[in-house]
């Protein structure tokens, strides 16, 4: 079954200055050690040769921060999901 996407929604990845990322490392180091909820938008590739994808967004707490893979897991209500630490757009606390 393929899933349908709008194309009219796809956008570029979108930049994210060097303060920023910081600030998203300090908010999602925070929720990690202290349990605090979170929500992180990040840009997901949907047409790779055209550079275009979709925003997608969680809200959770961090349970896992893989260095080595420079990826994220947002985990809630029992639901978790990855993400690459690179196509982070937004985190902000709730």
């Amino acid at each position: 079954m393929a899933l349908l996407i709008d194309e009219t929604t796809l956008v570029k990845r979108p930049d994210v200055d060097e303060d920023e990322l910081m600030e998203y490392g300090y908010m999602i180091t925070e929720s990690q050690k202290e349990g605090k909820t979170v929500t992180v938008r990040w840009w997901h590739p949907v047409k790779v040769k055209e550079k275009l994808g979709e925003i997608r967004e969680v809200t959770g707490v961090v349970r896992k921060i893989d260095t080595s893979n420079r990826r994220i897991r947002v985990e809630n209500m029992g639901d978790s999901v990855w993400i690459d630490v690179a196509k982070i757009v937004r985190v902000s606390t709730n």
